[in-house]
């Protein structure tokens, strides 16, 4: 089965790898770039990281020597960056960014110091401003930007026009919105009908709601090891 990857460049290749193992044939055509913006802020006081997404572990790395701190990440992908990029000490929430902010208060004294929220320049949930509300004090990291892609590529618009991608991979809302807006502005709205979209959560099966779809499947758990197995699932369930 053809599987379409709309995650940025980094994490796509990443994944792509583990699926040709499978015996997927993958597409990859990112929804967002990761560009570096801003500089990393002091880190005096800080006494953990934390981290929503690879691409933040990533650009705290290049930016940054130091890996003495514990990270905690929103979940398993990030926390593989992490330990990766070198850090010792790394904990993942297996969740969203709220079971991050939970694992965050189990394990860190307030008193401890500075958690320092590693991030882009949009984010979604209040996960500072819960952690404030709890006596934490949190200095945010502004290290990255995912800038939407503006057209969608010759290779899968073509694709998309013969019906030859079987799935389709949404990791985020915004994500799936910009694959939306891509297809609408490319005239393939009417396109999409055959294809199986794996959604993170439900959420992201919302943001994507707007094209009709062969059926819309969502993960039982936010999280990758949750969409390779939906993915399989898919896939076994086309073979019988």
């Amino acid at each position: 089965m053809r599987v379409l990857l709309t995650r940025p460049r980094a994490d796509s290749e990443r994944l792509a790898g583990e699926l040709r193992a499978r015996g997927y044939d993958v597409v990859i055509e990112p929804m967002l770039h990761i560009v570096p913006t801003g500089s990393l802020p002091p880190l005096d006081g800080v006494a953990s990281l934390m981290a929503t997404s690879a691409n933040g572990i990533r650009a705290f790395a290049a930016a940054s020597g130091r890996r003495d701190l514990a990270v905690y990440t929103v979940g398993d992908a990030t926390a593989r960056a992490a330990k990766e990029a070198g850090f010792g000490a790394v904990e993942s929430a297996e969740g969203d960014s709220a079971a991050l902010g939970a694992l965050v208060a189990a394990r860190v004294e307030p008193e401890a110091g500075t958690l320092l929220h590693i991030r882009a320049r949009a984010v979604a949930g209040n996960l500072d401003k819960l952690l404030v509300l709890k006596g934490f004090s949190v200095r945010p990291a502004i290290l990255y930007e995912a800038q939407a892609a503006d057209a969608l590529s010759d290779r899968t618009r073509e694709f998309i026009t013969s019906r030859k991608i079987q799935i389709i991979l949404f990791f985020s809302p915004r994500t799936a919105r910009t694959f939306v807006r891509l297809v609408q502005q490319a005239g393939l709205a009417d396109r999409c009908d055959t294809m199986i979209a794996l959604c993170l959560s439900s959420a992201v099966a919302e943001a994507g709601s707007a094209l009709i779809w062969g059926s819309v499947h969502i993960a039982a758990t936010p999280d990758l090891a949750a969409m390779m197995q939906l993915c399989d699932a898919v896939q076994e369930s086309r073979q019988t």
